[in-house]
């Protein structure tokens, strides 16, 4: 009979020992560079839906007696990482708005943008609701679904709706700010 010497054992042990460490942490390392990678690919959809948030506000702002809505319509990544991904307009009593996006399959990968908006004296309301809108856009009539929530996906729209009943001065009482997506 064959003898087999401790030491092989011992090394063979320690070789598979080895390859399945490298092997750990290999997807331990590549993992984490991922997760980063999405973090910011967020914090560029975050950010960029909080730039054409701040637009919308403006427009509403400064477009005196507008009585409208206004409609801005973009078109955002369908995934981030082939993996989807949800918005969320938040309302923080410390930070203000902000726009909070998240893989959906793992909330804990994320990023949140503040919404530049020094809206002075000016109050800024949320619609979270999810209820569908019509909106007459020169000859479209868009049907927005309105939420709090929403799916990265072409045909994202953002909205805003001055309220300029008995107001005095050159700026609304308060402007509401949704998002959604086009319906149809």
């Amino acid at each position: 009979m064959v003898e087999v010497s401790l030491q092989h054992i011992i090394g063979t042990v320690a070789l598979v020992g080895l390859v399945v460490s490298a092997c750990l942490f290999y997807s331990v390392f590549t993992s984490f560079v991922q997760a980063d990678n999405r973090k910011n690919q967020l914090k560029q959809i975050s950010e960029s839906m909080a730039s054409n948030i701040e637009e919308m506000i403006n427009l509403a702002k400064f477009s005196k007696y507008n009585l409208n809505y206004s409609v801005k319509l973009i078109d955002l990544p369908n995934s981030v990482g082939g993996e989807p991904y949800e918005i969320q307009l938040l309302n923080d009593s410390a930070q203000g708005i902000l726009v909070h996006s998240f893989l959906a399959a793992q909330p804990s990968i994320s990023a949140d943008s503040t919404l530049p908006y020094n809206s002075g004296d000016i109050p800024i309301k949320l619609e979270t609701t999810e209820s569908p809108y019509n909106f007459n856009a020169g000859a479209d009539n868009l049907t927005i679904t309105c939420s709090g929530t929403i799916y990265g996906k072409n045909g994202t729209a953002i909205w805003t709706n001055p309220d300029w009943s008995n107001s005095t001065g050159n700026s609304p009482n308060s402007i509401t700010v949704g998002i959604g997506w086009v319906s149809g």
